[in-house]
């Protein structure tokens, strides 16, 4: 999966439950700067959600 793949199914994932003070682009980018090269679990943290609640996903 390349780069661009990636941002996108991060995007696609994490836009429904993301707090509207944040950017899915920048926050897609943040997640995969921070994770491993062949990392494809991520987590949108409790105070990032329109919920309250950890997203847990994969890609």
């Amino acid at each position: 999966m390349t780069y661009n793949e990636k941002i996108a199914a991060i995007i696609s994932e994490i836009a429904p439950v993301l707090k509207a003070d944040f950017l899915p682009e920048l926050y897609a980018a943040g997640l995969l700067e921070e994770a491993d090269e062949d990392d494809l679990h991520f987590e949108v943290r409790g105070l990032h959600t329109k919920t309250g609640a950890p997203h847990a996903f994969s890609i």
